[in-house]
């Protein structure tokens, strides 16, 4: 599955290592340009152009060298959004993302606008993918999501 991924980091607290979130994304050049993949710099961070897996697999690297730690991330509000549904209802795609969601085994909560999601980088972002690709199963041709990412290296 292809898709086009915005990535923007907001710096949370004091950054110790780079004066300025722009050295920070400075330093990524490097781990992009070695990718091979398709990408563009924009103003807070990148635009990535690849398949699902290579995409996802970049973004944690980048975020693993901006954070310098591999450790669990929470996704708040993952919010799959299909578009062109015959009705206005989705919750017959909600309820099959919920299956595929509770089946992972990692830790998750339903709210009013979407899924908090706990586990490691790649297991979670295979997880998203299977969303997609069950809601492209069910007939629908584009499918967005919105996803907030939350790294923790203080525990």
């Amino acid at each position: 599955m292809h898709c086009l991924a915005d990535v923007a980091f907001t710096p949370v607290g004091q950054c110790t290592k780079y004066k300025s979130l722009d050295e920070a994304l400075e330093s990524c050049i490097p781990i992009l340009r070695s990718s091979g993949l398709s990408y563009v710099v924009h103003d807070g961070g990148f635009t990535i152009d690849a398949e699902w897996k290579d995409a996802t697999e970049l973004i944690g690297e980048l975020h693993e060298h901006l954070h310098k730690h591999a450790g669990f991330i929470r996704v708040h509000n993952i919010c799959l959004i299909p578009i062109g549904t015959p009705t206005p209802s989705v919750s017959d795609y909600i309820v099959e993302c919920e299956k595929l969601i509770r089946a992972s085994g990692l830790k998750n909560k339903l709210h009013s606008a979407g899924t908090s999601i706990e586990g490691p980088w790649n297991d979670v972002m295979e997880l998203i993918g299977k969303l997609h690709q069950r809601v492209h199963d069910m007939g629908i041709l584009r499918v967005q999501s919105d996803v907030r990412i939350c790294t923790k290296v203080d525990q």
